[in-house]
């Protein structure tokens, strides 16, 4: 390249500073490695780690810590000269700044930071930290997209492009959002994700915005989502969502159950219904018993889970209750229907979570079907032969969630323009509620 192109064009070389598998490159043999690149004309050496199947993975859950390449972006930097860059779940600007000031690397490499801001170097430079949308590695709308792994949106046009929670307007960036020339009255019930997403957009566009929430705080379910171990940056959404709604002016009440005379008084000229999904409670025999409690009492703090517990449902609340039940020091059993654990997950966060599980000994048993539940013990059935598991001190259901909607009925004939999203329009995950939230208000932006 260099005879071909001169020694003026730059050439960046990118190698695993370790492949993190039994046999693979270490950070040893790449140390010997990167000054052969140096010597054969690679002008800087941009520093990544790991191969499909390797631990930790090239792209990181939100399990993983930020910076987790840097240690080996710092060990190339010992053995060469040129300019060093890395990368990993550099999302913070200051970790970034850091890495540099530190000289543990010359450069830092953003990628999803910049899916989810695009104008991120932009706001660093002109010191609007407060206004950046942080990446939150759940690789919902990018990794698992392309794993696959995700039920569609709603929107079939969505499905042909990257996706993010944080960014809602990616893939879009064309479709005008400029003040309306005549602004509506907007209310929207409902506080969670797709509530919060759908107020930004529709202040964003000049609406007159209240939005309603019965909870004392906004989030809705992402609060939940934040609880189990390694999940706390689903708060950088609520955060982010609560800045954008106070500095574009929303109204926003808390404490406050919307009724239809609640909706008369208002008389808005359209309604969000954005008021999320409950849980669904399984019609087993014995489910109302005292030790029985639901996935978002423990992860609310309703309920205490005694030493030996069983969860009923090894989808990805199940599974994140579980590790959460680990870290407590509990003796975890879970029991899955089907034939396959966190089924509802990302193909890389899926690992990491049950990699944990397995290795805290939480006992998986797939294809299981619970009849009955008797004080501490359980029936079930597995292969179509009958058996029973004892000796439970709390038994918890995680089965999925239903629709919270009932207000649509009692308040569709009270406005003019209505609209649902998020999990009151069907239970799925927060990336589909922020699209949807954010979508709706496009489109009734343009009506007359």
């Amino acid at each position: 390249i260099k005879q071909r192109l001169g020694k003026d064009f730059p050439i960046s070389c990118r190698i695993n500073g370790a492949d993190n598998i039994k046999g693979g490159l270490t950070l040893a043999d790449t140390q010997l490695l990167a000054p052969m690149l140096e010597e054969a004309g690679a002008d800087v050496i941009h520093v990544s780690a790991s191969v499909y199947g390797g631990y930790p993975s090239t792209i990181a859950p939100m399990a993983e810590e930020a910076g987790y390449f840097i240690p080996l972006a710092e060990g190339i930097k010992k053995a060469v000269k040129v300019p060093v860059i890395a990368v990993g779940k550099i999302h913070d600007p200051f970790l970034a700044e850091d890495t540099i000031r530190q000289g543990k690397a010359d450069l830092v490499a953003m990628g999803r930071a910049l899916i989810a801001d695009p104008d991120l170097p932009n706001k660093i430079a002109h010191g609007r930290l407060t206004e950046i949308r942080k990446c939150i590695s759940c690789n919902q709308g990018c990794l698992d997209r392309e794993h696959n792994i995700l039920l569609p949106v709603a929107q079939p046009e969505s499905n042909v492009h990257l996706l993010c929670m944080q960014n809602p307007d990616i893939g879009q960036e064309y479709i005008n959002i400029n003040p309306v020339k005549n602004p509506k009255k907007v209310l929207i019930i409902g506080g969670g994700p797709g509530g919060m997403a759908a107020a930004r957009a529709a202040a964003l566009q000049g609406h007159d915005v209240s939005l309603y929430e019965e909870a004392q705080k906004l989030g809705g379910q992402l609060n939940l989502a934040a609880i189990p171990p390694k999940k706390q940056a689903f708060k950088e959404v609520i955060e982010y969502l609560s800045c954008q709604s106070e500095e574009l002016g929303v109204k926003t009440c808390l404490e406050i159950k919307v009724t239809p005379s609640l909706v008369k008084t208002l008389a808005p000229d359209i309604v969000i219904l954005a008021t999320g999904a409950l849980p669904i409670t399984p019609q087993i025999p014995g489910i109302y018993q005292e030790n029985v409690v639901s996935a978002w009492d423990i992860l609310q703090d309703k309920a205490e889970a005694g030493d030996k517990a069983l969860i009923i449902g090894g989808g990805q609340i199940g599974c994140e209750v579980a590790s959460l039940l680990v870290d407590k020091g509990k003796k975890v059993t879970i029991v899955e229907m089907l034939d396959q654990f966190a089924g509802n997950m990302g193909r890389v966060s899926r690992w990491y979570l049950l990699h944990k599980l397995t290795g805290a000994g939480v006992e998986l048993l797939k294809n299981v079907t619970v009849t009955e539940i008797k004080g501490r013990d359980i029936s079930i059935e597995a292969n179509g032969n009958k058996d029973c598991l004892s000796g439970f001190d709390t038994i918890v259901f995680a089965v999925g969630s239903r629709p919270r909607n009932e207000l649509e009925t009692e308040i569709r004939g009270l406005v003019s323009e209505m609209h649902i999203v998020g999990d009151a329009l069907q239970p799925r995950k927060a990336l589909e509620a922020i699209y949807e939230g954010t979508k709706i208000t496009r489109l009734f932006s343009t009506t007359k």
